[in-house]
């Protein structure tokens, strides 16, 4: 059982090492792990390892691991680890390999996410965490201050690591490390040993680390009152401690931006255009290079599916040449709104999406047609504009699967403010189902209804 101290966090462990099978030369055994932290994680290590003696000089081993971490962010990750190790009375050298099983990464938060707008695309990000691949590998020597057979020596250490993943830092960087042995300690009996660490190492995300601390290996002997015999040098190294990285290494990054889903539509998107007064007819639909609203609906159906128009006073009122048709999927949206985005990835999130901008004036000046007309068949939202001027209806959709129209100030139609129809023989089939939600609009001097939402259904 051991622990360290550290200048950014601390840990303690505790050891189970166990012989399988040993014979005069050679030595099979398990090696059982539990460790915690100052941070809140917990791992074990359930590993099974084999030395040998090669000549009597030298010996050569190697062992494997199956590691399991629940890491700070409450994630669980699991790791292969595979070494080899050369060791002598006076050498170390080793070598580490860690794979993770679930490299993938897991959600940190699936309550937390965030949007980002880059030019025509919108999506959410969400923070994740990663295990990373990597390995390590020291050379150590025992300094010749005590005699090889004492009961005492130190031994430094240098080497360096190693790990990867993809979206995530490089974590590389130089490792140095000093141990104190104390073997044979007189209460604890033969084969008991106690180990004065000391370790720092550096690498560019995490900059500086510095570990001290103490192990104290107790054997079984003592337990049990038959202490074992007193080993040679050699022989002690036959039941070192593994050395390996004391944990599973995670990064947290953050992900590729999912797709969007508007409010209560049911598709998803990553393109947004935005469209203005003062938009040119060839605007690149970004915030910076408005477009104008007449070309906003063709330039968002040719960069993707069921995109965002965003729809931005600040120019001014808008004149439409109408009607405006929308597209199969798209959401027409008025600056200055708050409107929910849905995450459509693998997350829970939702964000109130500010809409850019200020609310906008849309301006009618043909009262044979409407104003906006919603793809037939399809689904549409309308949300948070102002309309005035010469129109028949503000808003009509036909035979819609969806029809989401919210908080729109309309003054005044010809005929009906907001008309919702669904109609046998005329334009495309019925849709299995139908959803309406008309909420929190303005209507003032319909001709016929504010608000109409009839069924024409025949044979």
């Amino acid at each position: 059982a051991g622990g360290m101290v550290g200048n950014n966090h601390s840990f303690g462990d505790v050891d189970i090492f166990v012989p399988v099978w040993q014979d005069q030369t050679s030595l099979l055994f398990g090696d059982f792990r539990g460790t915690f932290s100052s941070q809140p994680t917990q791992e074990g290590n359930f590993g099974l390892g084999y030395r040998t003696q090669v000549d009597p000089s030298w010996i050569l081993g190697g062992y494997g691991y199956f590691d399991i971490q629940n890491s700070e962010n409450d994630n669980l990750f699991y790791q292969a680890t595979l070494g080899l190790e050369a060791l002598s009375v006076d050498w170390d050298f080793r070598v580490n390999g860690y794979i993770p099983f679930n490299a993938g990464g897991q959600s940190v938060d699936n309550s937390n996410g965030h949007l980002e707008i880059n030019g025509n695309t919108i999506g959410i990000t969400t923070d994740r965490e990663k295990p990373l691949y990597g390995f390590d590998g020291e050379v150590g020597w025992r300094l010749p201050i005590f005699p090889a057979d004492g009961d005492m020596d130190v031994r430094a250490f240098i080497g360096g690591y190693f790990f990867t993943n993809s979206d995530v830092d490089t974590i590389a960087g130089p490792r140095g490390r000093l141990e104190v042995r104390l073997y044979d300690i007189d209460f604890l009996g033969m084969q008991s040993r106690l180990t004065i660490n000391g370790e720092v190492q550096w690498d560019n995300p995490r900059g500086t680390q510095a570990f001290g601390g103490l192990e104290l290996r107790i054997p079984l002997g003592a337990v049990t009152g038959t202490p074992g015999p007193k080993l040679s040098p050699l022989d002690r190294r036959m039941v070192d401690r593994v050395q390996r990285d004391v944990d599973i290494v995670t990064e947290d990054y953050q992900s590729d931006p999912n797709d969007v889903v508007v409010d209560e539509l049911t598709v998803k998107t990553h393109t947004i255009v935005f469209a203005s007064a003062d938009g040119a007819a060839d605007g690149r639909g970004t915030k910076g290079d408005p477009v104008s609203l007449d070309n906003a609906v063709a330039l968002a159906e040719s960069l993707g599916q069921n995109a965002i128009i965003v729809v931005q006073g600040d120019g001014g009122p808008i004149e439409v040449s109408q009607p405006l048709q929308l597209a199969s999927g798209q959401a027409l949206l008025g600056g200055g709104s708050k409107v929910p985005l849905h995450d459509a990835g693998d997350s829970s999130i939702t964000i109130g999406f500010k809409v850019p901008g200020s609310r906008p004036t849309l301006v009618g000046t043909d009262p044979t047609r409407d104003l906006i007309d919603m793809a037939s068949g399809t689904q549409n939202e309308i949300y948070g504009l102002d309309v005035k001027g010469d129109m028949i209806d503000a808003v009509f959709g036909l035979n819609m699967e969806r029809a989401i129209v919210k908080n729109m100030n309309i003054d005044p139609p010809v005929f009906n403010g907001i008309s919702i129809e669904q109609k046998t023989g005329y334009g495309p089939e019925l849709p299995s189902s139908t959803f309406v939600h008309i909420e929190g609009n303005t209507i003032v001097g319909a001709g016929n209804d504010g608000i109409k939402v009839a069924s024409f259904l025949g044979d």
